[in-house]
């Protein structure tokens, strides 16, 4: 199944108020984009998907790809990577609750 996450929300701070103008889906792309561990047309396109349109469309084999990039890359820090994996979980869920219908 291909998943199409939209990641174009604001980094929300510890009192809850959105962090200056950095959206996930940006912070996400500079790091794809300037990594030098990968696949690196893929995460290229990833990166440019994410940066212009906020989202990005990727099968089960990708996300997991995906999710493990965020998850231990050493510049996100926890606040980014339990925001990006919530929502990368919830619309993971969401889909496919749908596609089951």
């Amino acid at each position: 199944m291909i998943f199409k996450i939209h990641l174009n929300a604001p980094l929300i701070g510890l009192d809850g108020n959105p962090m200056g103008q950095e959206t996930l889906s940006k912070i996400v792309a500079n790091e794809l984009a300037f990594s030098n561990k990968g696949k690196p047309a893929k995460m290229n396109d990833w990166a440019h998907t994410l940066f212009t349109d906020g989202f990005v469309e990727a099968d089960d084999t990708d996300l997991n790809f995906i999710k493990d990039f965020v998850h231990t890359h050493e510049r996100l820090v926890n606040l980014v990577k339990h925001q990006v994996s919530k929502a990368i979980e919830a619309q993971i869920r969401e889909q496919s609750l749908a596609k089951d219908k």
